[in-house]
């Protein structure tokens, strides 16, 4: 039996479909193939357990789309993860605009569990043509940037620092000792 539906649709109860304890919505054929969901027990492609397993054909990634068809999150078949990109080229990958004179401006933003407005912001400002790394609590101000907080040493221009701070490169330095 087959349920051919032109529109939307909206089920309601149990969808049934495939073998024992595994329900699978999708499409397979010889010329289409897109992404299935399976979920429960007993999916036999390769998984064990029970959950969800979002799992697409060969080689086609698994896309988040918002909004109709603005795809803003994509896992390739590679695994990397890409947010704000359709070609990540790291395990995760993300892009947007950014700038270093906003604590909210970064493309990347890792925070505090207890008060996430405190966190650390990376990203990449084109109009400075400069990668930033900021510590800010969001609306405060900026904070203190600590690097290698229980030893070790940190290099600039080097891979190798022989000393607390190693800077390695043109003579030149400018400091401000207060």
């Amino acid at each position: 039996t087959k349920l051919d539906v032109n529109g939307v649709t909206t089920l309601r109860g149990n969808l049934l479909a495939g073998t024992a304890d595994t329900y699978n919505i999708g499409t397979v054929d010889s010329t289409n193939r897109f992404a299935w969901v399976y979920a429960g027990s007993g999916f036999s492609a390769g998984s064990s357990g029970n959950g969800l397993v979002l799992q697409t054909d060969a080689v086609q990634p698994i896309k988040f789309n918002i909004n109709g068809a603005n795809e803003k999150v994509r896992i390739n078949s590679d695994g990397n993860v890409g947010i704000g990109t359709t070609g990540p080229s790291a395990v995760l990958h993300v892009v947007q605009n950014s700038t270093y004179s906003s604590d909210v401006g970064s493309a990347l933003k890792v925070g505090n569990a207890a008060t996430p407005t405190k966190r650390i912001g990376f990203g990449y400002d084109t109009t400075i043509d400069a990668g930033f790394i900021q510590a800010t609590h969001e609306g405060v101000g900026v904070k203190s940037l600590v690097l290698n907080a229980s030893g070790g040493n940190v290099g600039i221009g080097t891979t190798g620092p022989g000393y607390n701070l190693d800077i390695q490169g043109a003579p030149a330095v400018s400091a401000d000792f207060n």
